[in-house]
C-alpha cells in the first residue's frame, strides 16, 4: 500500500495518491475516477499509459466505517444503513462470537437481548456507538460506554404508538374476557354466561405513568 503525501484535485475532488502516481499524472494531466456499487474504486482511463492504470489501482482509500446488528429490526433501517456504512447482520450471534469480533466494528445495534456490558465494551476497541433499535437501556452499561467516550443512541419513539395500541387491546381483552373465552372453546365447551364481560364506556381509566405511551394511550381511549 502507497505512502499518501500528495493529492491531485480534479472536479471538485482532492484524491490522495502516491508520489509515483502523482508523476504520472503530470506527465498525462488527467484521470478520472468513478465509484462502483462495492465501494471499491476503480478507474476510467484516457491515455495511452498502462502505468496509469497499474498504479490507480493501489491507491490508499479511507476504510469505510463498519456496523454490526446482533438482533432483527426493520429492512429498510439495515438498507439505510447500508449506503453509508458496511454492515454485518448478525441476528442471534452467540455471545463468544460477538466477543471474539466485536473489536472490528465502529458500531453495534441491538435490542434488548444483547447484554452490552463492561466486557463487550471493553472487547470493541474501535467502538465510537451503541445503537438501541428502542426504548429501554437497561440492557447497555451506560457508565462504562460513557468513560470510553462512546455514544450510546436509543430510538425513544419508534414503538410508542404500537405500546399504546397494544394497551388499549389488552382492555378490551381483558373487559370482555376474549383470551378465557377463546381457551374454553378451544376445549370444545361452549357456553357463553361465563365470558359475558363488562362495557367500558362511561368507566374510569386510571392510568400510571403519563409519559409518552400513557399520554397516547389517554388521547384513545378520550376518543
Amino acid at each position: 500500500m502507497w505512502d499518501v503525501c500528495s493529492a491531485v484535485k480534479k472536479g471538485g475532488t482532492t484524491w490522495n495518491v502516491s508520489p509515483s502516481l502523482m508523476d504520472i499524472c503530470q506527465d498525462w494531466g488527467f484521470f478520472i475516477m468513478c465509484r462502483d456499487e462495492g465501494f471499491r474504486w476503480k478507474q476510467n482511463i484516457h491515455g495511452k499509459n498502462s502505468k496509469l492504470k497499474i498504479v490507480m489501482e493501489e491507491i490508499e482509500m479511507e476504510e469505510r466505517k463498519k456496523v454490526i446488528i446482533t438482533e432483527r429490526m426493520d429492512e429498510e433501517g439495515i438498507k439505510m444503513l447500508q449506503q453509508e456504512v458496511d454492515v454485518d447482520v448478525a441476528f442471534h450471534i452467540p455471545r463468544e462470537e460477538l466477543l471474539g469480533k466485536i473489536h472490528e466494528y465502529d458500531a453495534l445495534i441491538v435490542r434488548s437481548v444483547t447484554k452490552v456490558d463492561k466486557e463487550l465494551i471493553s472487547a470493541g476497541k474501535k467502538l465510537k456507538v451503541i445503537g438501541r433499535a428502542g426504548n429501554g437501556l437497561d440492557n447497555i452499561d451506560i457508565d462504562e460506554a460513557t468513560k470510553r467516550g462512546i455514544i450510546v443512541a436509543n430510538t425513544p419513539d419508534s414503538n410508542t404508538i404500537s405500546a399504546a395500541e397494544l394497551t388499549v387491546a389488552h382492555l378490551l381483552a381483558q373487559s370482555r374476557n376474549l383470551v378465557q373465552a377463546n381457551n374454553y372453546i378451544k376445549s370444545g365447551k361452549w357456553a357463553r354466561s361465563p365470558f359475558k364481560g363488562v362495557e367500558l364506556y362511561q368507566k374510569t381509566l386510571g392510568i400510571i405513568g403519563l409519559g409518552r405511551i400513557g399520554s397516547l394511550v389517554a388521547t384513545r381511549m378520550a376518543a
